[in-house]
């Protein structure tokens, strides 16, 4: 193959790759930005576009009180923005690893953000569900608690929880206007709320019990929701 052939070869490799690419996907814990920029800048630089994906990706944190408290924290997360819509799936899971039983309130506040470009809308207004199954396992100390839920552009979509110990599921749609920058800002909050008194092994997250069959990836973008894929949303709009 010609030196020129190879050129136009891996130029065309690059561009059949970018609807794939990873934009953005950044997490920020109590505070501290562990991955990416927190919140992400406006602009593509650090956004999705349309027909462009991110994830499945994971991650892990050691997050330590200053009373000595100690949780494992890891996430899986996906996002996608395509012709049916903007779609967000994280799966933050806080694990207290203690030896002994927590000293503390120990309040975890676990934020993903996650930016979308698009210049040629007009608007983002339009219809934002958020869907939510959230969990808080084991021993943990009386008054702990979970919650969660996702904004765009500062707008919330409504509080899910708090929860106590248990499986949990919320969802709420909420018609959001003044969308009009070029930049959509998403961002998911989840709180962890683990009392004093909690035990080894206690967990918070946004996971449901069963598992599932793996969905084909065409039926996933449909919108349909899987367990083990934690939380999940599906926005649609108007042009």
């Amino acid at each position: 193959m010609s030196t020129r052939a190879k050129k136009w070869y891996l130029l065309a490799a690059f561009l059949l790759l970018l609807p794939s690419a990873a934009f953005a996907g950044d997490i920020q814990i109590n505070g501290t930005c562990v991955l990416g920029t927190c919140p992400p800048p406006s602009g593509t630089s650090d956004a999705l576009q349309l027909g462009q994906s991110i994830g499945p990706a994971s991650g892990s944190y050691l997050l330590t009180f200053a009373d000595t408290d100690a949780y494992s924290i890891t996430w899986t997360y996906s996002a996608w923005y395509n012709a049916g819509g903007t779609e967000i799936i994280v799966n933050p899971v806080a694990t207290y690893i203690g030896a002994s039983p927590s000293v503390g309130n120990d309040a975890i506040a676990f934020n993903f953000f996650q930016n979308y470009y698009d210049n040629s809308r007009g608007s983002w207004d339009g219809a934002y569900t958020e869907t939510v199954p959230l969990a808080l396992l084991g021993s943990v100390g009386s008054g702990s608690t979970v919650s969660a839920q996702l904004f765009y552009d500062g707008q919330g979509l409504g509080l899910v929880g708090p929860f106590g110990p248990g499986y949990h599921f919320g969802q709420n749609t909420v018609n959001l206007t003044g969308l009009t920058a070029s930049t959509l800002a998403a961002e998911y909050e989840f709180t962890f709320d683990f009392a004093a008194g909690t035990l080894t092994g206690a967990s918070a997250s946004s996971g449901i019990p069963e598992p599932c069959q793996a969905l084909p990836l065409g039926l996933a973008l449909a919108g349909l929701v899987c367990s083990r894929l934690g939380v999940r949303r599906r926005s649609s709009y108007t042009t």
